[in-house]
């Protein structure tokens, strides 16, 4: 079976969102096993609404203890060892779990991660990796907010570890590399820019050179790298003009009657580009660099959105990802 650690209380929305999430990836994938951190009561309550999860495909593990939103990522290291998202990440450490899921403390989790996990003798700093939707397909922005002081080493890292997961996981073929700056022209940047440039052009098979944030969405580039203080405002940019962009359209589509019945013909339509633009789709972001599987899920990820972290996961797990990275072919 495949074994998932997961922080249930770990996340803005209640338990049972992620427990229902993990009902839902267990429906698609019956080879799944959670072991389930948390409070014990809390969580066989919980799942008492969910028969649809047999018992001999969980187990509870209690831990009362919790990684709050706004505590230190040192705690977990410190006083909070005995948290439900320590527990977690050290089940993968001992082997009992293949890869631990958190809607938590984001920084908390990267702590812990790098801490019980250890990262990948190549890589200097982790980083986390967000795929979303552009008008061609799909592509990954690395890093989104692991690292926001970085040097150029750390970009190469970033732009290596990002290939490998594009192809193997995300099975796009030779992923061209574009890097995120103020202009296209080799003269414009900052210091991090300019002198991670000649590194990935160096190092990395079909890099393209500078890539504008105008350019995201047009398919310019398979991956985008940047540093994690940049990723980090990009992703929450997306996310904030998609949701806006939305409201927008209801704004104006519920205006009038001619407007809504404008919107009524075009319904379809309209469901295709949300669908398409919907970050819950995509599931949780992997924090690569780690020897092993630490997915990061956004704070208010529902059932959906877990579902499809828990599914990543697996499919990680499936093509031993691990193995990849600490022996890439």
């Amino acid at each position: 079976m495949i074994q998932i650690a997961i922080d249930v209380p770990g996340g803005d929305l209640p338990p049972s969102e992620r427990l229902f999430g993990c009902v839902l990836a267990y429906l698609e994938n019956p080879d799944l096993f959670f072991h389930f951190y948390g409070d014990s009561f809390i969580i066989v309550t919980a799942l008492q609404n969910y028969p649809q999860l047999p018992k001999g495909h969980f187990s509870v593990h209690h831990a009362p203890s919790v990684m709050e939103m706004g505590e230190s990522p040192s705690h977990i290291l410190k006083q909070k060892k005995d948290s439900s998202m320590a527990q977690a990440i050290l089940s993968v450490h001992t082997g009992e779990s293949q890869a631990i899921i958190s809607a938590g403390n984001t920084g908390a989790q990267m702590a812990g991660s790098l801490f019980f996990l250890g990262r990948i003798a190549s890589i200097e700093r982790p980083s986390i990796a967000i795929t979303f939707p552009t008008l061609t397909s799909q592509a990954l922005l690395i890093d989104a907010g692991a690292n926001s002081d970085s040097k150029p080493d750390h970009l190469l890292d970033s732009a290596k570890i990002g290939v490998l997961y594009a192809e193997k996981v995300l099975r796009m073929p030779h992923p061209t590399v574009g890097l995120i700056n103020n202009g296209t022209e080799v003269e414009k940047g900052n210091l991090l820019t300019k002198s991670a440039f000649p590194l990935l052009k160096e190092q990395i098979p079909n890099f393209i050179g500078f890539v504008e944030t105008r350019n995201l969405f047009s398919g310019a580039a398979d991956i985008y790298i940047t540093d994690g203080f940049t990723g980090n405002i990009i992703l929450k940019t997306i996310e904030g003009t998609a949701s806006s962009l939305f409201t927008l359209m209801k704004q104006e589509f519920t205006r009038s009657l001619k407007s809504k019945i404008g919107a009524w013909i075009l319904k379809k339509n309209f469901r295709v580009i949300k669908k398409r633009m919907d970050y819950r789709s995509y599931g949780g972001a992997p924090l690569l660099g780690v020897k092993g599987i630490s997915i990061i899920c956004h704070g208010s990820s529902d059932a959906f959105a877990f579902k499809n972290a828990v599914i990543r996961a697996s499919e990680m797990i499936q093509m031993n990802w691990v193995d990849k990275i600490v022996h890439p072919a």
